[in-house]
């Protein structure tokens, strides 16, 4: 990406960054060990997400797509608060949803 463009983000609050690679001049580890520690919770939001296929979805219009964006979005936030209060945890790997919750927002499994 071009400075330009980096400048026209960061002037939106949009500050990119890369993870270090060898020919990077002025870079530290330390700063290095933060992006990687930004990295793993993003991460794993994602891969929660994909097991909902949000990868997957077939639209034809922007309405359908929202539609079903935000209905995987809502699951994963109540899937997340159940983990909570629940175990007091947070919720990192999404595989079956409980059936307390599927009752309670109509899911048939």
């Amino acid at each position: 990406m071009d400075q330009i463009t980096k400048e026209v983000l960061e002037r939106h609050g949009i500050k990119l960054i890369s993870q270090l690679r060898k020919n990077i001049a002025n870079y530290s580890w330390f700063e290095n060990h933060r992006i990687s520690r930004l990295r793993k919770p993003i991460k794993t939001v994602f891969s929660s997400l994909e097991q909902f296929g949000i990868g997957d979805l077939r639209c034809r219009n922007l309405q359908s797509l929202k539609f079903k964006t935000e209905a995987i979005l809502l699951i994963y936030s109540l899937l997340l608060e159940e983990s909570h209060c629940e175990f007091g945890v947070s919720l990192n790997i999404l595989l079956t949803i409980p059936d307390s919750l599927a009752q309670r927002v109509k899911i048939t499994k």
